[in-house]
């Protein structure tokens, strides 16, 4: 895409609450994108309240699809009616899809980008059904924006469609200048939903090996959850005292959860950017996690790497971050010289969209 467009028109639809990474990602990137240049936002009524929460929408141009969104037919509908003639009338425009995977039939492969987040959901089924949807909207998009190269090769798997361009992510916790007093009750904290490769399994199994040695080790667990049952299930290897299930918390509990920790631990098998990791860097928490998404691009930011899987160098991580604290950590500093910002990649998102600022 040429760097002449002044508009983009954002195709956001079916959007929930809890939709993790994903979800921040792109309205970080939105609140400052609109700053530049002129910002359309294509939704459904749902979606437009989800949106409230997180976005200054008066600095855009919101418009909602014209009726309710019952079935697949009369969203495909609606959204041409609305976003086919924008593609095709005006040359100076963008459409870009930083969600739905699902492309929209009546755009113009040159003016359609695309982005995929992790191209991971769920079981072997459903993974199998978001790649073959993404494949489609792969075909008919110009440019594919994914957060870093681990779902670059995924998306490249899927055919020799569009340019894919990795533009990174950053952190959106405040700042904690106030640590919790040494007489609080420390804990590790996990930010990972129920899905299957957040490797709760691994993670289970490595504090049941602290157990005995350190019967004060706690872990707090918080993510959106499909299965609160099954999520038990794996935890019931560790005494109950030793662990806690939030379940799905805002940016202000997230935070509030994050001043309390004494350590950040994740042991994801894949990640396609891990945003709760670079909140536990920005806010020199140490962390205790295997090297997947934004942190494969960048290693020198984890201190301590675990292979995905490894329930003994985990446990042994686990424990040493436990009961040794101190050392230099990146911080936000870290962040930043990596490129890790939103402004940073909000630069880059830009630049993939071929958009200029008005």
């Amino acid at each position: 895409m040429s760097g002449t467009r002044r508009r983009v028109v954002v195709h956001l639809v079916d959007l929930k609450a809890d939709m993790g990474g994903s979800l921040i990602h792109t309205c970080e990137v939105l609140s400052r994108l609109s700053r530049r240049v002129s910002v359309t936002v294509i939704t459904d009524r749902g979606s437009l309240d989800v949106l409230r929460d997180r976005l200054t929408l008066r600095e855009m141009c919101v418009r909602v699809l014209p009726w309710p969104l019952r079935g697949r037919l009369a969203r495909l509908v609606a959204e041409q009616l609305v976003l086919g003639p924008i593609s095709w009338t005006c040359r100076s425009a963008v459409v870009w899809s930083p969600i739905s995977i699902t492309a929209p039939r009546l755009v113009r492969r040159r003016s359609y980008a695309v982005s995929f987040h992790d191209l991971h959901t769920g079981t072997t089924g459903a993974r199998d059904r978001v790649r073959r949807r993404a494949a489609r909207s792969a075909r008919r998009a110009a440019v594919i924006v994914v957060p870093s190269s681990v779902v670059a090769t995924r998306a490249s798997d899927l055919g020799p469609w569009g340019r894919i361009v990795v533009v990174g992510g950053g952190t959106t916790a405040a700042q904690i200048d106030d640590r919790p007093s040494e007489g609080s009750a420390p804990y590790a904290l996990c930010v990972a939903s129920d899905q299957d490769n957040k490797g709760h399994r691994t993670l289970a199994a490595a504090v049941g090996y602290l157990a005995e040695e350190l019967p004060e080790f706690r872990l707090v667990l918080a993510g959106s959850r499909r299965n609160g049952a099954h999520l038990a299930s794996v935890y019931s290897c560790i005494p109950p005292a030793m662990w806690t299930d939030v379940g799905f918390v805002d940016r202000a509990a997230l935070s509030t959860l994050l001043r309390s920790c004494r350590l950040m631990a994740s042991a994801s098998d894949y990640e396609g950017l891990g945003l709760a990791l670079l909140d536990a860097i920005s806010e020199n928490i140490p962390l205790v996690a295997t090297r997947v998404g934004a942190l494969i691009d960048h290693p020198d930011l984890l201190q301590s790497a675990v292979a995905p899987g490894d329930v003994d160098a985990l446990a042994d991580a686990l424990r040493l971050a436990w009961t040794h604290r101190g050392g230099d950590l990146p911080g936000a500093a870290g962040l930043a010289e990596a490129g890790l910002t939103w402004e940073a990649t909000t630069d880059r998102v830009a630049h993939a969209l071929g958009v200029s600022s008005r």
